[in-house]
């Protein structure tokens, strides 16, 4: 799908001197072609930022390698980077999940997410990101419309269960652990 974005980065050519503000060699609003595919080619190396409006049918998720921040990433000299941005549909029945620690709100990577429903013989479980989020489906089919169990361990927590309702449209929830 064509989804638009705006990318920021690169080699820093000065700063506007009315506002401060960096001005980089790369500076962009655009879109994906239709196969979901952008490519530019020639840039500096540097350190790029990577938006996509509210407006948006998509909600951006993460860059893939994953770095420090999910929104950003470098560019290293004279090497070729190739950087995946995954989008989450706002449309899809589907269920992005954040688990972070409850005493000072930082994400739990490396924690599992195990969704659950006995009536619709689902059970997948998803292993939270660098950013603690975990997203299903698993796969391009979208949840069905129902009420899934879920249950979250992470190593050196309590476990924490819940229900979740599912609409059909992406549903965000966010899970806080607390320490053993």
């Amino acid at each position: 799908p064509s989804v638009s974005f705006s990318v920021a980065g690169g080699r820093v050519l000065g700063t506007t001197p009315s506002t401060g503000v960096q001005v980089y060699s790369l500076n962009q609003s655009t879109s994906t072609d239709s196969s979901g595919e952008k490519t530019f080619s020639d840039q500096s190396y540097g350190r790029y930022t990577f938006t996509i409006p509210d407006t948006s049918a998509y909600e951006f998720w993460k860059l893939t390698p994953e770095s420090s921040t999910n929104n950003v990433f470098d560019a290293s000299p004279g090497t070729s980077t190739d950087v995946l941005a995954l989008f989450l549909s706002k449309t899809l029945a589907s269920l992005k999940v954040q688990v972070v620690r409850n005493d000072n709100g930082n994400a739990i990577a490396g924690a599992t997410v195990h969704l659950t429903n006995t009536t619709l013989s689902y059970d997948e479980t998803v292993t939270t990101d660098t950013f603690g989020f975990a997203y299903f489906p698993k796969t391009s089919t979208p949840l069905a419309v129902d009420t899934y169990n879920i249950e979250i361990q992470g190593t050196g927590f309590q476990t924490k269960t819940d229900t979740v309702v599912v609409s059909n449209a992406l549903t965000k929830k966010t899970y806080d652990l607390v320490a053993n």
